[in-house]
């Protein structure tokens, strides 16, 4: 079997990690590629495992977004989603379960188990800080299992759903622009694509990641860019933002790949290769991005 190749591409989330830090971005895409091998050399083995840490924020988040794609994946198989009470039981039972093996830094031997950035850095959170991320956990469900949203998407006919949470692409001249929609479906001509926020704050600016779904709905579905509806459903506060973006939205954000992609491209010592020095990434001057930055601890500053 041949090795796997560290093919360039382009996402939304490369794109935050190379214009926050050029070492980190180093650090995700190339120092890390290989730890996950048996013969993996000790500094690769450590970014690697060190690429797999989440705050406690981001891994509540992915915890909601897991119960959602069951019920929706069961649904759109024809099986009665559990009732709210019983996915909030086993939404917190998963989460008791992983918190002990952070904790006890299973991750060091298993690296795709739960790794939390404050038990590798040891950052001390109060026991009421981890119960309040739990209940935030259960907020945010809730929000979703007592919406509009989810009894409407429940009356869909289930050849009407296109995606859940699915690992998609499409290519912008010759790159491969990675993208993930939380949910999309057709109603007649229309595209309704949606994106759960679990954050409590509403302060990131989504729109390049919302119209790189567009562009993706554009290229696979084939609707006018008039007919794509793109939602943020903030689970937090029970808020839906919708977006139209017009044909104009969609080159701005075309625009603004390549640029980004030009700009990832010039480091490259091997095109052909994917390869980057660490030495051309330098680190950030915003000293703020260090305080919960996974790699601190190898960064050299």
């Amino acid at each position: 079997m041949p090795a796997l190749a560290n093919e360039f591409s382009w996402s939304r989330s490369r794109d935050a990690s190379f214009q926050e830090c050029r070492r980190r971005y180093w650090f995700q895409y190339y120092g890390s590629w290989g730890g996950w091998e048996a013969a993996a050399d000790p500094e690769t083995r450590e970014i690697y495992i060190l690429r797999q840490l989440k705050s406690r924020q981001m891994w509540a988040g992915e915890v909601v977004h897991s119960c959602i794609q069951r019920s929706l994946e069961n649904l759109r198989a024809g099986i009665e989603p559990l009732p709210l009470d019983r996915i909030l039981s086993l939404a917190l039972d998963q989460m008791r379960t992983e918190w002990k093996q952070s904790r006890d830094r299973v991750y060091r031997d298993r690296p795709k188990t739960t790794a939390l950035f404050e038990h590798e850095y040891a950052v001390p959170v109060a026991d009421e800080e981890w119960r309040s991320n739990a209940g935030h956990v259960a907020s945010c469900l809730r929000a979703f299992y007592e919406s509009d949203t989810y009894r409407w998407i429940r009356g869909l006919r289930r050849d009407q759903w296109l995606e859940i949470e699915d690992f998609s692409s499409f290519h912008l001249d010759s790159t491969k622009v990675h993208v993930k929609l939380d949910f999309a479906c057709r109603e007649g001509d229309r595209i309704h694509i949606y994106d759960w926020k679990t954050g409590r704050r509403d302060e990131e600016d989504n729109s390049v990641q919302l119209a790189c779904y567009a562009l993706y709905a554009s290229e696979k579905w084939a609707p006018v860019p008039g007919n794509v509806r793109t939602v943020e459903f903030s689970l937090a506060t029970g808020q839906l933002r919708e977006y139209t973006l017009t044909e104009a939205d969609l080159d701005r954000t075309r625009n603004y790949i390549r640029g980004s992609i030009r700009d990832m491209q010039a480091l490259l010592l091997d095109p052909p290769a994917n390869q980057v020095a660490r030495d051309s990434c330098p680190l950030t001057t915003e000293l703020w991005r260090c305080r919960n930055c996974s790699f601190k601890r190898l960064c050299g500053r």
